[in-house]
């Protein structure tokens, strides 16, 4: 059961990464988007999600929760004066 899981997991990483280009083209993700680990990123978020839905399967509780998965696709979570230089790296980054 553990392989077939994680299959389905490689496989939706393998098709959003196949989508994420298109929204660097596009221009509304980064031009150094790191399109592989963003896919997995994106596609963990959103098992989370599905995984949650069972929990509590209130619409209400799963479009707050999808609409925050959204939100910190397209916006982040650091605001404008806290998001760090991508460029510059800390111990805590090792």
């Amino acid at each position: 059961m553990a392989e077939r899981v994680l299959d389905f997991y490689d496989t939706a990483a393998l098709l959003q990464s196949a989508y994420l280009p298109h929204g660097v083209d596009a221009g509304y993700f980064r031009a150094d988007l790191d399109v592989e680990a963003a896919a997995r990123a994106v596609n963990g978020m959103l098992l989370a999600a599905a995984m949650y839905q069972l929990r509590d399967p209130a619409p209400e509780a799963f479009e707050r929760l999808t609409r925050t998965v959204r939100e910190i696709v397209y916006h982040g979570l650091a605001g404008e004066t806290t998001r760090p230089d991508t460029n510059s790296h800390t111990a805590a980054d090792s």
